[in-house]
Order: structure tokens, then C-alpha cells, then sequence
């Protein structure tokens, strides 16, 4: 499906050159229950993160997606950052983390905007 389609051999006859330009976008719909027991912002907090020797494991023990899109460890991003499904669990890649050490990661929130937030690896 092209959006505007592509001009057909009359409109190049006529009009000569032109001007196209796409975009593309992805849309992420999730559906959610009306009756959580836990608030989305809240939940964010409850993700636990993890040093281990492939880097961090995310460990979302919540009824909410977590769709991070940035991890940094020592100000260095982590690798292969993704969104953690509910009661799931995803490894980022980051050299060197050891407990006690200090993340900052980016998630994007139910509103689109980015949200920043600070962790201790366990």
C-alpha cells in the first residue's frame, strides 16, 4: 500500500518530475484490563534489574508491558534494549555491571513520552 501511490505514466507524461516523500510509522496497541491492581507509573518502579555476566537481566514481575528504549551502565548504552513482556524477563547487553552499580534507563509511557528512571543493579 502506498500513501499517496506512486504516480501513474499520464501524470509523468504531463506534469514531468515530482516530489514524493514517505514516512513510515509503527503504531503499538495493548490491550489492558480494566481491573490492574497496580497503577502503570507505579509498576515502573517494581522492575528489578540484575548484573549478570551478559549484562542486565530485566526482570518485570508486573502486569504491565515495559517497553524500554534505553539503558545506560557507567554512561555507556546497553545493547539489544527491548520491550519486557508481563511476568517476563529480557537480557540487555552491558560489560562490566556488578551489583551495587548504578543504571539509568528510558522507557516510553502510556502517553508516548519518554520516561526516565534510575536503578541499582541487584
Amino acid at each position: 500500500l502506498d500513501i499517496p501511490p506512486k504516480p501513474d505514466a499520464a501524470f509523468l507524461a504531463k506534469h514531468g518530475s515530482f516530489m514524493q516523500i514517505a514516512i513510515r510509522s509503527r503504531l503499538k496497541l495493548f490491550y489492558r484490563p480494566a481491573k490492574l491492581s497496580l497503577d502503570p507509573f507505579d509498576a515502573m518502579k517494581k522492575v528489578v534489574f540484575k548484573a549478570t555476566p551478559k549484562g542486565v537481566l530485566v526482570d518485570n514481575q508486573t502486569p504491565y508491558y515495559m517497553n524500554y528504549i534505553g539503558l545506560l551502565h557507567q554512561n555507556k548504552p546497553a545493547k539489544n534494549v527491548k520491550m519486557v513482556a508481563p511476568f517476563s524477563q529480557a537480557v540487555f547487553e552491558a560489560k562490566g555491571v556488578r551489583s551495587g552499580d548504578k543504571l539509568k534507563w528510558v522507557l516510553v509511557n502510556d502517553y508516548g513520552a519518554d520516561q526516565e528512571g534510575d536503578a541499582i543493579a541487584q
